[in-house]
């Protein structure tokens, strides 16, 4: 019961299947063409080609997003990292006049005023990396100038610091000068990083939504992949079974004495070869069967001369059955011969009786007038007979007669 449930399934399944439509260059028609072994070899080649193709698409696009986030992540990281060094170096800019500025020493006002001098270089050599990742030019530019401002404006503020102007004057100076410059510089850094972190998020929902799509591209090919594998498997099975049930029911109607059984799948592969031969073998079958047929019904008319008209239908192991027919066919020939001469003889002996019986015949009218003239002739003897009975009858009393006399 369930073998049969499914078959129907699987039936539905074909039927609801149109597998003589080719689907990505695999059909029914196609595979016929083809041997057994081929029609696997290539329905799973054309699978393993389109997986192949998908594998290296899904593994070239991960690649090229996962070199993108990786590179999305290293110039925004290095971007952060180099604007807040910037910033770090030009605080310790700041830090470092303003604690020159009010350090009394000589000696430690030189030692800020130099920590300055290689905070500012190293706060250049920065923004110099900063500008080869940025890419808005117009902070570029304006980080440009606030740099040359500070490094037109700083110089001064150190020289003065270095000969001993007063701390009043100094600080003074700073508020004007340097220090608005270094202020624009930071904000301009401190925009700049979060333009940066902005501009982060925003690839990152971007790689976000490519990895969705992604996503949902490896499902649309893993559906197509299984949609081919289905249909590849549906048309395999139709491409075999569809022979096979013609053979079988074709071998069946053989089997229970129908030999007008037709098969009409054909095909350059091994399953169209056996068709053929079930054809063949049907056909050599229903012309032995009707020429014994021919055969039977010529002798019951009493054809004993003509035999097969067929000859050639009796091949291999059959040969034997055309010579024993002819064997069968000579000697009942020959026992037919013998009733014929038998019957010849019969023939023969009947007319000789015949005529026998009609010289009996004629004989016997001759024998009828012989026995009347012998009864005649009896009757006259008896008669006779009668006649010396009583003349010796009296004469023997005559004799007594004389015998008493004598006495």
């Amino acid at each position: 019961m369930a073998k049969e449930k499914k078959e129907k399934k699987g039936s539905r399944l074909l039927q609801n299947v149109d597998v003589n439509k080719s689907f990505m260059g695999l059909s029914v028609a196609k595979l016929k063409h083809l041997d057994v072994e081929s029609k696997f070899t290539f329905t799973f080649m054309r699978l393993l080609i389109i997986m192949g193709i998908a594998a290296v698409a899904m593994f070239i696009i991960i690649g090229l997003e996962f070199v993108g986030v990786q590179q999305m992540h290293n110039r925004y990281l290095y971007e952060v990292e180099q604007a807040e060094e910037v910033q770090f170096h030009i605080e310790s800019v700041s830090k470092n006049v303003l604690w020159a500025i009010a350090e009394p020493h000589h000696d430690d006002k030189v030692t800020f005023s130099n920590t300055a001098r290689e905070m500012m270089a190293e706060a250049d050599e920065h923004a110099a990396n900063l500008a080869t990742v940025f890419t808005d030019e117009a902070d570029l530019a304006e980080l440009d100038r606030l740099s040359a401002k500070i490094h037109e404006v700083g110089p001064v503020l150190l020289t003065m610091i270095a000969e001993g102007a007063s701390e009043d004057d100094c600080y003074a100076y700073f508020e004007e000068s340097l220090n608005p410059a270094l202020t624009e510089y930071q904000a301009l850094i401190e925009h700049i990083v979060e333009e940066s972190i902005g501009e982060a998020d925003s690839m990152y929902r971007t790689a976000t939504t490519v990895t969705i799509i992604l996503i949902v591209v490896a499902v649309i090919v893993a559906a197509i992949a299984i949609i081919f594998l289905i249909r590849a498997a549906i048309m395999l099975t139709t491409a075999i079974k569809q022979p096979v049930m013609e053979i079988v029911k074709a071998a069946n109607q053989m089997a229970t004495g129908d030999l007008n059984a037709t098969i009409g799948y054909e095909s350059d592969d091994e399953l169209g070869d056996m068709a053929t031969s079930m054809r063949n073998m049907s056909s050599t079958l229903y012309s032995i069967v009707e020429d014994l047929q021919d055969v039977l019904s010529r002798l019951g008319g009493g054809d004993l001369i003509h035999g097969s008209r067929n000859p050639d239908c009796y091949i291999g192991d059959f040969l034997p059955v055309a010579q024993e027919i002819r064997k069968f066919r000579a000697s009942l020939a020959n026992t037919m011969g013998e009733i014929k001469t038998s019957s010849d003889q019969v023939s023969q002996g009947a007319q000789n009786m015949a005529q026998g019986a009609q010289d009996l015949a004629e004989g016997s009218t001759d024998q009828s007038a012989s026995v009347q003239q012998l009864t005649a002739s009896v009757a006259n003897v008896l008669e006779q007979t009668e006649t010396l009975a009583e003349a010796a009858g009296n004469g023997n009393r005559m004799a007594g007669q004389v015998k008493e006399q004598a006495d």
